[in-house]
């Protein structure tokens, strides 16, 4: 990765060079109980009630929670995460690689939380956190790249 200027970087990801502009950070924001939508940097959340019980998909867009207040943020180096139906807990990068997130496109990644820990990042990882069972109340969060 190199600094070119005015937000400008040259950065090798997968054996192809790229020559990007560095998107802004969105601060922190806080979802919750009923229904909402936000524009937080280049996404589109949109949440509200919707069932529980519903398959978790690992590496979906949209995702069931249990009803309570979330803070959506971006990525930090050291987060960790407990992937669903997985063992233990992985740090969230190794994810991201996994899932070909480009470098630069990293920091400006939503990760959803709730009290500091990691819960889902959309289209790369959903936690053992928060899942609503069958028959319990959820809240349905949506994320959608604009």
């Amino acid at each position: 990765r190199l600094e070119l200027g005015q937000g400008w970087i040259a950065e090798l990801n997968r054996e192809r060079l790229a020559l990007v502009r560095v998107p802004p950070v969105a601060p922190e924001t806080g979802i919750g109980a009923g229904a909402g939508e936000v524009t937080w940097g280049a996404w589109q959340v949109r949440w509200g009630p919707g069932p529980g019980g519903q398959p978790v998909r690992r590496d979906g867009w949209t995702a069931s929670v249990l009803p309570a207040e979330y803070q959506l943020t971006g990525w930090r180096p050291g987060d960790r995460i407990r992937p669903f139906g997985g063992a233990g807990s992985r740090l969230v990068v190794r994810c991201m690689q996994d899932a070909g997130v480009p470098r630069h496109q990293r920091p400006g990644w939503p990760v959803l939380r709730q009290g500091g820990a990691v819960v889902w990042v959309p289209g790369v990882c959903r936690s053992d956190a928060a899942v609503p069972g069958d028959g319990m109340e959820a809240m349905r969060i949506d994320v959608t790249h604009t």
